[in-house]
């Protein structure tokens, strides 16, 4: 049984981290703010505390002592240096949630752990969480890897950094956009130079079994790993499996995005179209802790199905104005009929 300590073990991600900690046998201590305590299967310790307010932080974890720390919210290095500082000598390993985002939007594929430049970015003022993934994601690798490399060595660190998570209770929700328009039977409209990129995604249970993994694993001392799917889709094949998975058409309908400018649309643009090819190598993952993932038919039938069970879930970004995505759609068909190619096309590709 390891001693762990868990700061954002009340959200998407960190709920099934817990969780998954608990079937292992570990002993979880989660910090908390003290707005939210998760009934968990086991029994769970928390401690108040705010992680943005240092002084709250050192009251709250002085003078503990933990085997391993994870960090599920640290977006900048000052938050990773405050952390570092009051749990110097009283911790073993340090884990730190990252992201895949710290490749850019121009990553190498396939994107090795050593093909970015964490040092391309300054440290400098606290990025809003929303966009940090980038910037913030590398300065708080860059201050793990500089506390190490200073001769600082009372603990050794891991750093995760999963693809586009996905799962129950997910905060963006980005799914439920495909997921509520292919449920409804009506085409999918984006505008007519949308890309359809290669993606690597994670499933959030996934992702849970990573941190055990790599938990007091001697392999993964000061190590770097990137976690997701085995399997590699394009944006649209990967919604075509979220088609067969409600048995339903996955229907594409192009349209001039200066259309869907004008019918006040543009900003509810489906939410995957945006990021470029990522495709992260999971080789050192599968070498390291053994790596594995569950198919990405599996869980994504899993996730449609619990969407469409929840009663209270708000409608997704822009879903308030389906009707007119539909009217704009059978406009636009209605216009291109009598042409030798139609702007509508089938569930294998955007191409």
């Amino acid at each position: 049984m390891t001693d762990v300590l868990v700061l954002g073990g009340t959200g998407f991600i960190g709920i099934p981290i817990v969780e998954e900690l608990l079937r292992a046998n570990h002993s979880i201590t989660v910090l908390t703010r003290g707005t939210h305590k998760p009934a968990f299967s086991k029994p769970v310790r928390f401690i108040q505390g705010n992680r943005t307010d240092p002084e709250s932080l050192r009251k709250a974890l002085s003078p503990r002592a933990f085997s391993v720390v994870i960090d599920n919210l640290a977006y900048t290095a000052e938050d990773v240096n405050t952390l570092v500082e009051i749990l110097d000598g009283a911790v073993e390993q340090y884990i730190l949630t990252s992201s895949v985002n710290v490749y850019g939007r121009n990553a190498q594929n396939p994107a090795t752990e050593e093909s970015v430049d964490l040092g391309a970015t300054p440290v400098g003022v606290r990025p809003e969480p929303a966009k940090s993934s980038t910037a913030g994601k590398r300065q708080c690798e860059l201050a793990l890897r500089e506390y190490i490399s200073g001769g600082n060595r009372s603990f050794c660190f891991t750093i995760l950094r999963p693809a586009k998570i996905h799962g129950p209770n997910d905060p963006s929700p980005r799914l439920w956009w495909y997921i509520q328009r292919v449920a409804d039977g009506g085409p999918l409209v984006i505008a007519e130079n949308s890309r359809d990129p290669l993606i690597r995604h994670v499933y959030v249970g996934d992702l849970a079994r990573a941190y055990v993994g790599v938990l007091s694993n001697p392999n993964c001392r000061n190590q770097v790993y990137n976690v997701a799917d085995e399997q590699i889709f394009s944006l649209s094949s990967f919604v075509s499996l979220i088609g067969k998975a409600l048995q339903r058409e996955v229907k594409w309908q192009r349209v001039p995005a200066e259309l869907l400018q004008r019918e006040g649309l543009a900003e509810f643009s489906h939410p995957l179209v945006a990021t470029g090819d990522l495709i992260p190598d999971i080789t050192r993952a599968k070498q390291d802790f053994g790596w594995y993932s569950t198919p990405t038919a599996d869980w994504l039938k899993i996730l449609s199905q619990w969407y469409l069970a929840q009663d209270t879930i708000e409608n997704s970004a822009g879903y308030q104005f389906r009707e007119r995505e539909l009217a704009l759609a059978n406009r636009f068909r209605a216009g291109l009929q009598n042409k030798p190619k139609l702007s509508v096309e089938s569930t294998h590709g955007l191409d």
